[in-house]
C-alpha cells in the first residue's frame, strides 16, 4: 500500500498483493496543525466503513465486506483532510494504543490466513505541500 496525492488534494491509499481479504483496517498519522481530519471514503463496492479520531493527528480506518481479491493495484481507501496553513506535511503509516490498551499498527496485514508485514508490504510515508491556491 501506498499514499497517492491526487490534483484535488485527496489522499488515496492504495494496496496490490493482499490475496482474498474481507477486512483491511489503515492507521495514519498527520501534523494537526496543517490539518483537520474530514473522514474517509471506502473506496471497494458494497464495503463499509468504521473510523476513528482517537487523538489530534491519528486516523484509524477500518473498511470491511465480502471477500474481495485484492492481486492488481487498487485503490482501497480515500482521506480527506483539509488544509489549515500554506507549507510542507509529512503524512505516514503508523501505530497507537487505544482505550483499554489495544494495539493498532499498519506495517502488518493478516490476508489468506498469512501475515504481510513491511517491507512486503511496500508501506510508505508521504509528503504533502500546500500552496495558497
Amino acid at each position: 500500500a501506498n499514499f497517492v496525492i491526487d490534483q484535488e488534494g485527496h489522499i488515496k491509499i492504495m494496496g496490490s498483493r493482499l490475496g482474498a481479504v474481507s477486512l483491511i483496517e489503515v492507521v495514519v498519522e498527520y501534523d494537526p496543525t496543517a490539518f483537520s481530519w474530514e473522514g474517509s471514503s471506502c473506496r471497494i463496492a458494497g464495503w463499509i466503513t468504521i473510523e476513528k479520531n482517537p487523538s489530534p493527528g491519528i486516523a484509524h480506518i477500518a473498511i470491511s465486506g465480502a471477500s474481495t481479491d485484492i492481486s492488481e493495484e487498487k485503490e482501497l481507501v480515500r482521506m480527506y483532510l483539509l488544509p489549515k496553513k500554506i507549507g510542507t506535511s509529512d503524512i505516514e503509516f503508523t501505530t497507537y494504543e487505544s482505550e483499554g490498551g489495544v494495539f493498532f499498527e499498519t506495517n502488518c496485514i493478516t490476508a489468506g490466513g498469512l501475515k504481510k508485514t513491511y517491507p512486503e508490504l511496500e508501506l510508505k510515508k508521504g509528503v504533502i505541500t500546500i500552496n495558497e491556491n
